[in-house]
């Protein structure tokens, strides 16, 4: 059944494999296909997917009265109870990584381990800086210009960037504003401490976000790793290289137990 009801929202989810569990979280807008290439990852583990609220195939959010991200936390575990997980891993792209943080701040009791894929804990260079505030800016202007531009930098594949471009068309421009608003203003650099469980960090070597790893790498248990002559757009144009160190970190730290 890909719809599952939670918070009084319906979740469209891809579900498929089995051992164990990796929950795959989308940026701003994008929706759950921007991971089809880590589909070959239900060979070994179960992959879930899921469209966000307000993203992609799924309902907008019943509810953000703490906040968007929050919100999708509380969806998430909600979900997991639905489906009997009782601890799982978060695999996170871009800005996506924004709300796998803050379930890990929120519920660290159900986190077996966390993936970034040009992940940040704060948006404080300024690329980053002008990437959000130009997202901000053109979503509200034209959600379907930021769809093309997006959808044409994730893949060179032209049938793929139409099935990307339709599905980010889906989403709720109000839903993908209060996403970047959120994830502009997210900053847990003195929450990082409470994270002590195996985290994986990938970055393009050739994108700013780079900056970011000192973060995860200095204060904190990671396997930090730059991907050669690689931009920020991994899962989709580096998609070989991503899981091959999704699935070399799941079995070093033990994680498939």
């Amino acid at each position: 059944m890909p719809y599952y009801h939670v918070k009084d929202t319906k979740l469209f989810i891809e579900d498929e494999g089995k051992g164990v569990p990796i929950i795959f979280l989308h940026p701003a807008g994008m929706g759950r296909k921007v991971f089809y290439y880590q589909k070959e990852l239900a060979k070994q583990f179960r992959v879930i997917m899921p469209d966000l609220s307000g993203c992609g195939d799924s309902e907008n959010p019943s509810y953000t009265k703490y906040g968007l991200l929050s919100t999708y936390a509380e969806e998430l575990v909600e979900l997991l109870d639905v489906l009997g997980i009782e601890k799982v891993i978060l695999c996170s792209y871009s800005c996506g990584g924004t709300v796998a943080q803050q379930f890990c701040l929120l519920y660290p009791e159900r986190v077996k381990g966390l993936i970034l894929t040009g992940g940040f804990p704060v948006v404080n260079t300024r690329p980053l800086q002008w990437e959000h505030l130009l997202g901000l800016h053109f979503i509200k202007k034209s959600p379907s210009f930021v769809s093309n531009v997006i959808s044409l930098a994730h893949t060179r594949d032209r049938a793929f960037k139409n099935e990307l471009l339709q599905h980010m068309k889906k989403a709720n421009p109000s839903v993908w504003h209060q996403f970047y608003v959120e994830s502009y203003r997210f900053n847990i650099v003195h929450d990082l401490h409470r994270f002590s469980w195996p985290i994986l960090a990938m970055y393009g070597a050739r994108y700013d976000i780079t900056s970011h790893y000192h973060h995860y790498y200095d204060e904190l248990t990671s396997d930090v790793f730059f991907i050669h002559d690689a931009f920020h757009e991994l899962p989709t144009l580096n998609w070989r290289q991503v899981n091959l160190l999704i699935t070399g970190f799941i079995y070093k730290h033990d994680l498939q137990e």
